[in-house]
């Protein structure tokens, strides 16, 4: 029986995961990530409609246990919470993270670290809370 290997292995060693990088990373120079699509050079640092420039903003992260059995098993889920959102609802249950944008900047490296952590610790999965502004430094 073959050794799995994961898709992200394959494209790395392939040289499409560098190419994937760059095609996603220049969508950021004029931001067409969510249906707002604001435009914002966020490689300037400009800001888009959702508050982002070119670093994401990470709230939180920890093993969490609040979900369904099935999704976070006897050792978590482990969800990254992003900042900033393109929906701003008011009603949000996470408006503080989502709309006020609490929390600290995080570069690639640093979410991959967070990442690594959340396996190291035994989480299930990684759950990304809304990501689709940050794809490209995810």
């Amino acid at each position: 029986m073959d050794t799995f290997i994961p898709k992200y292995i394959k494209a790395k060693q392939k040289g499409w995961l560098l190419k994937k990088i760059k095609q996603s990373s220049a969508l950021l120079a004029s931001c067409t990530l969510c249906p707002r699509q604001c435009k914002k050079n966020r490689t300037k640092e400009e800001k888009g409609y959702c508050s982002t420039g070119q670093k994401a903003v990470v709230s939180s992260f920890a093993p969490h246990f609040g979900e369904e059995p099935q999704l976070v098993g006897d050792k978590g889920s482990g969800p990254i919470f992003f900042s900033h959102c393109n929906l701003k609802c008011v009603f949000c249950q996470n408006y503080e993270i989502s709309v006020k944008g609490m929390g600290q900047e995080a570069d690639d490296e640093q979410i991959a670290s967070i990442m690594l952590y959340l396996q190291k610790s035994g989480c299930h999965n990684i759950n990304l809370v809304t990501p689709s502004h940050v794809v490209p430094q995810i």
